[in-house]
C-alpha cells in the first residue's frame, strides 16, 4: 500500500502561523495592546483560521476544492489590503501584525479618518494600559522588562502628568478616573529630592495646567468608557499645581534671572549642575514661560509672571547683532556661550505672543527678527533636489547636518503667519501681504524636506539628524514656488529616486526617540491650509511607529536606537510619546473644530493651554534695549568658552 503527502502540508515556519499562535494564545490569557484592542471588537467575531491549536473543535467547514472562488476571491482582497498598508515589505514586529490584524478587519461605518482616530487612540490607550499595569507613579517606564524608573523618592508622575490632557480629548474616562484616583491618593511634592527644573515644570505642572483648563472650561468629558457616575473634582489638578508651582518658584531667585536648573522640592532651593559646567541651556530656561504666565492669570499672582518675563527679558539682551540668542548660558552671570547652536532663537518668543491673543506685539518682534536671521544664516539648498534645509554645514565641506527637531520650525512659521486661523480667512485679513505670503511658501517647502528625512530611512522613521549634500551657489529665490514640490516620493529607483542622494544617514545619529517635531508641524499645516497631502504623509508616518516600535510582548512602544535596517528597538517609553507625538497625531486625523488653533496653544511638552486677553495687572512689563553692533564679548565659562551678552539692569 502506497503512501502520498497530501497536497496542503501545514508550514510551522510560515509568518503568518507566528500571527496565528499569538491571537489563539491570547485568546487565554489577553494582555497588552490585544486587552487595549479588544473593546473595539466587543459584539464582532475574529475570522478562524484553519491552522488552529488541536485542542479546539474540528472545523465544519465545506472542503477545500469546494471553496476555491471564495478563497481567491479572499485572497485577492488581501493581496490589494496588505499591499495598501504594508506595500513597503519591510519586516514588522509580531505585536505590530497583531494590531493591524485585528484592526483592518474591523468593518464601520466611520469615515476614514474617524477610523484613523480611533487607531490612535487604541495605541495610546495601549501605551498607557502599559504604564499603569507595571509602573503607575514612575517617572520612566521601561514596556520590554515591564519596570519603572523615578527621578524622585516614590516617584513624582512625570508620565501620569504627560497622560492626562491626551486621555481627555480621547474621551478614555475609566482610564482617566483611575488617573485620578491615583493621585488623590499618592500625588505629594513633598520629597527630599533635587529635581531638574525644567522637565518638572513643563511636564508635571504643564500636565496638572492643561488638565484643569479641559476639564473646566473645553471639555464635558462624557460617560462613554464607564466612569461608573464618579463626580469630578475639578479643582484638584489647580490644587496639586499650586502646591508644585510654590516648590518650583525658588529655581527663579537667581542673579541672573535665568532659573537654576535644579530645585530641591523640600527646601526649594535652586543650584546648578557641576557636570553641565554650571551652564543651562536656552530651551530649558525659556520653556516654562508658558506655564508661569498662565498660573498668574489664574491665581491672580503676578509673582510668576514677572519671573517669566525677566528670564525673557535677560535672553533678549543677550542676543546678537543678528537678533540670535545662544542655546548655552553660563548660569552665574547669564551670558551666552558662543560656541552654541543658534537654532533654538526660534523656540517660544512667538508661542508667547499667541498666549495673550496677540496682544504683545515686543514677541512678535523677536520673532519676525530672527527668523530673518534664521532664513539667511542657515538656510540652504541640497545639490540634486534643492530641498531647502536648515542647519550648519561642516567647516570646509558641502555636508549640512539637519536635526529632526528643526521640523518643528515650519509649524510655528504657518501659525506666525496666520495666528492660528485658516490661511482663507488670513488672507482676507487687512495685515495680510506678500511677506505672509512667503512665509507660508517657505514653511512648505521646509515640510517637503522634513517630509524627505522620514521618506530616506528605510523604516519610514526620521533618525535624529540626516546630512544633506548641499549646494555652495546660492539657489534662486522665487517666492511662491516650491523647487522640491514635484517630487516623486514612491519612486525606489531611476532618475524619479535621484532625490535620495541628496540625503545620507549616519549610524551614530541613527537614533529615535518618539518625539517628532515634524508631527506637530504637520498638525498646524493642516489646519492651516487644510490640504490632504499633510493628513496622509501623517498616516504613513503613525502606521511605521506602530510598525517598529511595538513592543513584542505588546505592552506598549519605545525608543529607536537605530532606525537603519533592521530597526532596533530601546526598552524606553519616552513620555513625550504621549504628551506629543500620538496626541499631535489624534488631533491630526480630528475635525478642525477640536481645540481649534485660534483658540489654544501648545507648551513646550505638548500640554493644550488656553489663549487669553491682557488685563490690568497682566502687561508687558519690558522693553527691549536697542542694537548697537555686536554684543561683546564678557568673559570666559568654567570650561575656557568664549561668553557673549550680559543680564541686564
Amino acid at each position: 500500500m502506497s503512501f502520498s503527502l497530501p497536497k496542503n502540508v501545514p508550514r510551522f515556519d510560515d509568518v503568518q502561523r507566528n500571527y496565528e499562535n499569538t491571537y489563539w494564545a491570547q485568546a487565554r490569557n489577553a494582555s497588552g495592546v490585544s486587552n487595549a484592542i479588544s473593546g473595539l471588537l466587543e459584539g464582532k467575531e475574529l475570522p478562524m483560521y484553519k491552522d488552529k491549536p488541536y485542542n479546539y473543535p474540528r472545523s465544519t467547514r465545506r472542503p477545500l476544492w469546494r471553496r476555491k472562488r471564495s478563497l481567491a476571491g479572499a485572497l485577492l482582497v488581501f493581496i490589494i489590503l496588505y499591499w495598501t498598508y504594508f506595500g513597503n515589505g519591510e519586516t514588522k514586529t509580531r505585536a505590530a501584525s497583531d494590531i493591524w490584524n485585528r484592526l483592518r478587519w474591523r468593518p464601520s461605518s466611520r469615515s476614514i479618518w474617524e477610523r484613523r482616530m480611533q487607531e490612535v487612540r487604541v495605541a495610546y490607550e495601549a501605551s498607557w494600559d502599559g504604564y499603569e499595569r507595571y509602573a503607575l507613579g514612575e517617572d520612566e517606564f521601561h514596556p520590554i522588562t515591564r519596570t519603572g524608573g523615578r527621578t524622585a523618592q516614590g516617584g513624582l508622575g512625570n508620565i501620569w502628568a504627560d497622560s492626562l490632557d491626551g486621555l481627555m480629548i480621547m474621551n478614555s474616562t475609566s482610564r482617566l478616573s483611575r488617573a485620578r484616583q491615583w493621585a488623590v491618593q499618592f500625588l505629594k511634592f513633598s520629597k527630599n529630592q533635587e529635581v531638574s527644573t525644567f522637565d518638572t515644570s513643563s511636564r508635571l505642572l504643564g500636565g496638572l495646567l492643561s488638565a484643569h483648563f479641559l476639564s473646566t472650561e473645553v471639555l464635558e468629558l462624557e460617560n462613554v468608557d464607564g466612569n461608573d457616575g464618579e463626580e469630578i473634582d475639578e479643582d484638584m489638578y489647580i490644587e496639586k499645581a499650586t502646591d508644585l508651582v510654590d516648590r518650583l518658584f525658588g529655581a527663579f531667585d537667581s542673579p541672573s534671572n535665568i532659573p537654576y536648573p535644579l530645585i530641591h522640592l523640600e527646601t526649594r532651593k535652586g543650584t546648578t549642575s557641576k557636570d553641565n559646567g554650571h551652564r543651562t541651556t536656552t530651551a530649558h530656561a525659556i520653556g516654562m514661560q508658558l506655564e508661569f504666565r498662565y498660573l498668574s492669570k489664574l491665581l491672580g499672582e503676578k509673582l510668576f509672571w514677572d519671573a517669566a518675563e525677566k528670564t525673557s527679558q535677560t535672553l533678549d539682551a543677550g542676543a546678537d547683532s543678528d537678533n540670535l540668542i545662544r542655546g548655552l548660558i553660563v548660569h552665574k552671570t547669564g551670558a551666552f556661550v558662543s560656541s552654541s547652536d543658534q537654532l533654538s532663537s526660534l523656540t517660544v518668543p512667538y508661542f508667547e505672543y499667541l498666549q495673550t491673543s496677540q496682544q504683545e506685539p515686543i514677541y512678535h518682534e523677536i520673532w519676525t527678527e530672527a527668523l530673518a536671521s534664521i532664513r539667511k544664516k542657515f538656510t540652504a539648498y541640497s545639490e540634486i533636489s534643492h530641498f531647502t534645509v536648515l542647519g550648519e554645514a561642516k567647516p570646509g565641506t558641502n555636508i549640512l547636518a539637519m536635526e529632526e527637531t528643526a521640523c518643528k520650525l515650519p509649524g510655528l512659521i504657518v501659525l506666525a503667519a496666520t495666528g492660528g486661523r485658516s490661511l482663507t480667512q488670513a488672507r482676507k485679513n487687512k495685515s495680510w501681504n506678500r511677506e505672509r505670503e512667503n512665509e507660508v511658501a517657505f514653511s512648505k517647502e521646509l515640510m517637503n524636506s522634513c517630509w524627505a528625512l522620514y521618506k530616506a530611512s528605510p523604516s519610514g522613521l526620521a533618525a535624529a539628524k540626516s546630512f544633506f549634500k548641499i549646494t555652495l551657489d546660492a539657489a534662486p529665490e522665487a517666492p511662491g514656488v516650491y523647487p522640491s514640490a514635484k517630487i516623486d516620493w514612491g519612486a525606489n529607483r531611476g532618475s524619479s529616486a535621484k532625490w535620495k542622494d541628496d540625503i545620507s544617514l549616519d549610524p551614530d545619529w541613527a537614533q529615535n526617540n518618539q518625539d517628532a517635531s515634524f508631527v506637530e508641524s504637520l498638525l498646524y499645516l493642516y489646519r492651516v491650509t487644510e490640504e490632504e497631502t499633510y493628513r496622509q504623509w501623517g498616516w504613513e508616518l503613525f502606521t511605521s511607529y506602530i510598525n517598529y516600535t511595538s513592543t513584542p510582548a505588546g505592552d506598549g512602544f519605545v525608543a529607536l536606537s537605530s532606525v537603519l535596517e533592521p530597526p532596533q528597538q530601546v526598552d524606553v517609553m519616552n513620555g513625550l510619546w504621549l504628551s506629543r507625538t500620538l496626541k499631535f497625531f489624534y488631533l491630526l486625523f480630528a475635525p478642525l473644530d477640536l481645540l481649534p488653533l485660534d483658540k489654544v496653544i501648545f507648551t513646550t511638552s505638548g500640554h493644550v493651554l488656553p489663549r487669553f486677553k491682557l488685563n490690568r495687572g497682566l502687561n508687558t512689563g519690558w522693553k527691549r534695549k536697542a542694537r548697537s553692533g555686536k554684543s561683546k564679548v564678557t568673559g570666559a565659562s568654567q570650561q575656557g568658552e568664549e561668553t557673549t551678552g550680559s543680564r541686564p539692569d
